[in-house]
């Protein structure tokens, strides 16, 4: 089992989610699936650094939130682009585009934390939810009817 978790690791997960996300997206716009997969890549990196340097003492605790609001903000910049290029795709369904898009607004307002009601903060988290699961299950559903990348 370790060394299943050890050859399996969060960042090879991101990478394999990036690429993933890439192939699909890129025979409708070859530049935004490009800036989806940078917008995750920047935040993935952006924690992992974060991760380091406040394990090894770098930085303190203040330090480290502000550097996961940048990888926060890196998120949730990538769910638009991944909503705005799902919703000009053609071949997925526009309203998917439009929950993720509205999805990467709620990110950014449950992030900040600016003590928002309970009640509000789980219809953000539902919101983003919804989504998520909603682009996943339509790509498990359509995985073997999605346009080839050099169509």
């Amino acid at each position: 089992m370790k060394d299943f978790i050890s050859n399996h690791s969060p960042q090879k997960a991101a990478l394999v989610v990036d690429l993933a996300l890439y192939v699909v997206l890129k025979p409708a716009n070859k530049k935004l699936a490009f800036y989806t997969g940078v917008l995750r890549l920047l935040y993935a990196f952006s924690l992992i650094i974060g991760v380091f340097a406040l394990f090894f003492q770098v930085i303190d605790v203040y330090s480290y939130a502000s550097l996961k609001l940048i990888g926060y903000s890196f998120f949730a910049l990538h769910i638009l682009v991944l909503g705005y290029s799902v919703f000009k795709s053609g071949y997925m369904p526009k309203s998917i585009g439009v929950l993720l898009m509205i999805a990467s607004f709620t990110y950014i307002a449950f992030f900040v934390d600016v003590n928002l009601p309970e009640t509000l903060l789980v219809v953000i988290m539902l919101i983003m939810a919804i989504a998520e699961l909603s682009l996943s299950i339509w790509l498990i559903a359509k995985r073997n009817s999605l346009p080839q990348p050099n169509q």
